[in-house]
């Protein structure tokens, strides 16, 4: 890992996130925020659409959907996959519209062996393209468990229409070293991604679900 961020200002703010928020009897995020600067998110090239693999997963995050058949469909739910679906039930579910955008909010991700993707790509590309979660495809040779391992651990970035950038780092039930780590390898990640740099970033913030923003030092 980098030294774009420092450890000291990320443990820091962490620290001022959890004293600040109200207690609640639900498990709370930990959210990050980004503000962008230089940036224009009205021009398709300027744009921020990435994914970055975290080093420490984030429970309950990362629910990744399987499209397979046979041995694929075995191996996925052995290394982890939330859901199967297999040519049947897939079937089902594209000829139903309903259903497609349900599947399309429950997942983060998915992965599909390359025979069904002409039928995900024609029924359900709409409703999956739009949101950056068009399956990976996966063949036979591939080890699906390490793949799944990782998506699991990963979060989406994306600019909408203004220059801001958020996504959810960790729980308040995880370490603030675990949370520290996940928060700089974004931070490196989305650096790396623009002209500039860490020029190009005007502000980096944390916050729990149910507290304020408390902005991080660099």
């Amino acid at each position: 890992m980098g030294d774009v961020l420092a450890k000291d200002s990320v443990m820091g703010a962490l620290r001022a996130a959890r004293e600040q928020a109200k207690r609640t009897s639900f498990t709370q995020s930990i959210e990050l925020v980004i503000t962008l600067k230089g940036i224009d998110p009205k021009k398709v090239e300027e744009r921020v659409r990435m994914s970055v693999e975290l080093p420490h997963g984030i429970p309950k995050r990362g629910r990744v959907c399987v499209f397979a058949r046979g041995d694929l469909a075995s191996r996925a739910l052995e290394a982890g996959a939330d859901r199967v679906i297999g040519k049947d039930e897939l079937d089902s579910i594209a000829a139903d519209k309903r259903l497609v955008r349900k599947l399309a909010r429950e997942y983060d991700f998915f992965v599909s062996e390359g025979s069904l993707m002409p039928t995900i790509a024609r029924h359900m590309g709409r409703f999956l393209g739009p949101r950056d979660k068009m399956p990976i495809v996966a063949s036979p040779a591939d080890p699906l468990d390490k793949a799944i391992e990782a998506l699991k651990r990963t979060v989406r970035l994306r600019t909408r229409d203004q220059p801001v950038v958020q996504c959810i780092v960790g729980t308040e039930e995880m370490s603030d070293d675990e949370i520290c780590d996940n928060i700089r390898t974004v931070v490196e990640r989305l650096a790396d991604s623009l002209k500039k740099r860490m020029n190009n970033i005007k502000a980096i913030y944390v916050k729990k679900t149910m507290g304020r923003a408390v902005r991080v030092a660099f």
